[in-house]
């Protein structure tokens, strides 16, 4: 992967989200947050549950126990990850803003492939998709824009 599509980034996601799943059958999802740290070369994904939202900080993603799941210790490696975080990184550093970066998250989470992945999950009526700037906390949620 040398270059960013949203095409390309669903497809990872999409993947990582499906093969996440089986750790929470039966809990009802209510939000995805995608971590995008082009600076570090990382992507994380993370979910808090309805179980855990009462008294939750939305924008302390640190803080849910789902933190960063997509890397959790025992899982699989994500390769597919760890790549789609250097090419983020390569393109800071070439002068994409990180708004930019975001949108584009933002926008292949609208892809079906995204959609079908979800599907995997017992989604709750109050569930939202979120990719927020990790350098603010009165930021927008890009999933929304």
């Amino acid at each position: 992967m040398t270059s960013l599509t949203r095409e390309d980034i669903a497809s990872v996601l999409a993947e990582r989200l499906t093969y996440m799943s089986k750790d929470f059958v039966g809990r009802s999802l209510a939000v995805v947050d995608i971590g995008i740290f082009p600076w570090h070369g990382t992507v994380e994904i993370s979910l808090l549950f309805d179980d855990e939202v009462h008294g939750a900080d939305l924008e302390e993603i640190a803080a849910w126990p789902a933190y960063a799941w997509s890397d959790k210790q025992g899982a699989e490696y994500w390769q597919a990850g760890a790549e789609l975080g250097k090419v983020f990184e390569k393109q800071y550093r070439e002068g994409v803003p990180l708004d930019s970066l975001l949108l584009l998250v933002a926008n292949a989470l609208t892809l079906p492939g995204v959609t079908k992945a979800l599907r995997e999950y017992q989604v709750s009526d109050r569930f939202t998709l979120q990719v927020l700037n990790p350098d603010t906390t009165d930021g927008p949620n890009y999933c929304a824009l």
